[in-house]
């Protein structure tokens, strides 16, 4: 009787080799992507977050007949504002304007910090009262100046965003009053500001 031998068809070790080290390239760039997209992701929900803050904000100003919030505490009374803060950056006063917790962070759950400029529609003096730490404000109109800064914290304490409006552009914007011309765009990130 012969014995017949069956042979199973099977890879090699170098196919093996080969479809694992091409399943690892894939994964590789995949991977890349993937965190390209939640980087994108996660600056346009930051973003979304300090539009929204900002039209609450502007609320605010029509509600209360001309007046800006103050910034909040991270400690004491959290979401309400605090007149004590008006001179340095204190959280959204979430609370106090009336919106969601979720929507005073950015999307890494860290605080949007607020600042306010205390001669917001009085006549400023000095250079540092109107620009407020940010660089590059020239004001094409005399008396122009700072009027809010909304700022997002990245890794490490860095700023990832930095928003700010001049008084006369958040006051055309926001309460309908004829929109005056200023050398930059009327919100700018500014990397280097403060």
């Amino acid at each position: 009787m012969q014995k017949y031998q069956r042979r199973l068809s099977a890879f090699s070790l170098i196919e093996v080799s080969i479809s694992l080290l091409v399943l690892g390239i894939i994964s590789a760039v995949s991977m890349s992507q993937l965190k390209v997209v939640h980087k994108l992701y996660s600056n346009q929900k930051t973003q979304q977050n300090i539009e929204f803050v900002i039209k609450s904000i502007a609320a605010y100003y029509i509600a209360t007949e001309g007046k800006l919030p103050y910034p909040s505490s991270k400690e004491i009374n959290i979401g309400i504002q605090d007149e004590n803060l008006k001179n340095s950056f204190g959280i959204v006063p979430f609370k106090s304007l009336g919106i969601n917790e979720s929507l005073a962070k950015n999307s890494k759950g860290k605080w949007l910090l607020y600042r306010m400029n205390p001669s917001f529609g009085l006549i400023a003096g000095s250079e540092q009262q109107k620009s407020m730490g940010i660089k590059g404000f020239f004001p094409s109109i005399a008396n122009d100046k700072v009027a809010i800064i909304i700022k997002s914290e990245g890794e490490n304490s860095n700023d990832e965003h930095i928003v700010w409006y001049s008084e006369r552009n958040f006051i055309s914007i926001f309460a309908n009053n004829k929109v005056i011309p200023m050398p930059h765009n009327a919100a700018v990130n500014v990397g280097d500001a403060i």
